[in-house]
């Protein structure tokens, strides 16, 4: 049973080195793909061309620049593309504090 248990805290940590090392691979191959940048962190938000992520094909892309502290309210019709934006913003944000390109 404790070899057992010694194989399998080793393999663990064999696992978690490789999962590290391809999520790594994976950031740094997307960083430099078209459309994709490291973002540089601070207080304002400063959006520039953007998209969901996951949207494919012809999309309209966003501009989008605020300041510390300043309130967002978007408005606009049915199916104009509201919930994409924000989901836009929130996935950039998430990825940015990630560590992750935008």
């Amino acid at each position: 049973a404790d070899l057992d248990d010694e194989l399998s805290a080793s393999l663990r940590k064999v696992f978690d080195a490789v999962a590290l090392i391809d999520a790594t691979r994976a950031l740094g191959r997307l960083g430099g793909e078209p459309g994709w940048c490291w973002p540089a962190l601070g207080r304002d938000l400063d959006l520039e061309g953007f998209a969901h992520p996951t949207l494919t094909g012809d999309m309209v892309t966003n501009d989008l620049k605020l300041d510390a502290g300043a309130c967002l309210v978007l408005t606009g019709p049915n199916a104009g593309g509201k919930s994409s934006v924000a989901r836009a913003v929130a996935l950039a944000s998430i990825y940015a504090q990630a560590g992750a390109p935008v």
